[in-house]
């Protein structure tokens, strides 16, 4: 690396070869400056892109992560952290970077024998190095488990010292021996993942390998695997702030270039009036561009919304599963057998008609209660613990459906978002409204009912 550097400044420190490189960059300003706006649209589309995403998917809680793309925050724990190289702190993620300064006086002579001098420095990377492990992301819901490798991550700066020899840090962090034509000052950066700071997760979940739990690791097709130490506000306006200059830098480029190179009398290869031409063009396709990815973001939530309403199903679905082994569980209790299977056969009818959305945790904690024998149950104990976190998760993956059907209806509502939508006609989503009487708990009653007692 350093040689092709070094031949490429022996190259430019000609002057000659430099000024025959000068013109042709100049003379050729018309077709540089479009072809690199098409770049910067690029760049703008991507940005765009990712703005879009945030916006469009809700925070999720830990407890109602499902298989898929999610959005997590929450505090970062964990049990086995790594030290950090530089700072020695506690941490999930770090990566330093050690850069030594450099200065030489280059001497330049023409094709006329003139000479002159010039002084060069810089800065060159003598040492480099990072390390990770796994961390759990805990919310008020629990912890789910973050695989950060092969994650965009932005951690947050510990440390940025330049020093020179007399410090001790230069050679106890830095490598013994020096660069040539060094001044002997070095600059040592550190960045990490620290400890207990609230962090903000996108990624895609899947089955841990050791327990039935969802884990956020890398995923080729998922669209984004971040991990940052920023708010989410703070990154849609970063992506928001960094679209908006590739789009201004991609028209000084498209017009401004070959405006420059009219006005060098030397090189005038098309008339003033193209540059209108150029400005059109430019528009045209920054229109074409914004509207696929608006399209194509309004899809993309389009169709986590129908993901987010077959969740519920999902735990519904689950929830009935429990209860028809809570039927076989108290199978052996003769002396209130009939009581039992009435109140579980009422609920289990109501999970498969998914009528009822609250309150089969607690008649379960009531069944328990008037029946102390089937406390001393471990199946029965378990049914009901696992019965009781269902709840938790239909309850979860209602607002997760609520939300994204919320930032649904405002993205629709937005410009441009509001032409494509009279265009396509989104259909609207599935509504989770129900009826006064489908929200009553049933009361059902055998022997001795706790809740009666309330």
């Amino acid at each position: 690396m350093e040689t092709t550097v070094a031949r490429l400044n022996s190259i430019l420190a000609n002057a000659d070869m430099s000024d025959a490189i000068g013109t042709a960059i100049v003379s050729h300003l018309y077709i540089i400056g479009p072809v690199l706006s098409l770049f910067c649209l690029a760049w703008a589309y991507k940005e765009a892109r990712r703005r879009r995403q945030m916006q469009g998917l809700p925070t999720s809680r830990v407890k109602g992560v499902f298989i898929g793309f999610v959005e997590l925050q929450g505090i970062l724990r964990c049990q086995n952290p790594v030290t950090s190289f530089l700072a020695e702190l506690p941490c999930a993620f770090y990566r330093y970077s050690v850069q030594e300064e450099w200065r030489r006086v280059v001497v330049e002579r023409d094709s006329k024998g003139n000479t002159r001098t010039r002084t060069e420095s810089g800065w060159s990377e003598v040492a480099s190095g990072s390390r990770m492990t796994c961390f759990d992301l805990e919310d008020e819901t629990g912890q789910i488990q973050i695989w950060p490798e092969g994650a965009e991550i932005e951690p947050a700066s510990v440390l940025s010292r330049t020093c020179g020899r007399n410090d001790p840090m230069y050679y106890d962090k830095g490598p013994a021996g020096s660069i040539s034509d060094s001044t002997h000052t070095r600059r040592f950066t550190e960045e990490i993942l620290p400890l207990d700071r609230l962090i903000f997760v996108v990624g895609q979940s899947r089955e841990r390998a050791d327990r039935v739990e969802p884990e956020i690791a890398f995923h080729r097709d998922a669209p984004r695997f971040l991990i940052s130490v920023r708010q989410e506000a703070q990154i849609i306006s970063s992506h928001g702030w960094t679209e908006f200059g590739a789009l201004i830098f991609g028209a000084i480029l498209c017009i401004g270039l070959p405006a420059f190179q009219i006005y060098q009398t030397e090189f005038r290869p098309f008339r003033p009036d193209m540059l209108i031409a150029y400005g059109g063009l430019y528009l045209l396709v920054l229109g074409l561009q914004g509207a696929i990815g608006v399209y194509n973001s309004l899809i993309d939530i389009h169709q986590r919304v129908k993901q987010g309403f077959s969740l519920i199903d999902v735990q519904l679905k689950r929830r009935y599963d429990l209860l028809t082994n809570l039927i076989t569980t108290v199978q052996g209790y003769k002396g209130h057998e009939s009581n039992v299977l009435e109140m579980v056969s009422t609920l289990r009818a109501e999970a498969q008609e998914q009528q009822q959305q609250h309150g089969v945790g607690r008649k379960v904690l009531a069944l328990a209660e008037s029946y102390p024998e089937l406390r001393s149950n471990r199946t029965f104990l378990q049914l009901q613990k696992e019965l009781q976190d269902t709840e938790d998760r239909i309850a979860l993956a209602r607002a997760y459906y609520l939300d994204i059907c919320s930032n649904f209806d405002i993205l629709l509502q937005k410009f441009p978002n509001s032409l494509i939508q009279s265009l396509v006609q989104f259909k609207a989503p599935p509504s989770l409204d129900f009826l006064p009487e489908e929200r009553v708990v049933p009361n059902v009653k055998f022997g001795h009912d706790p809740l009666q007692d309330e």
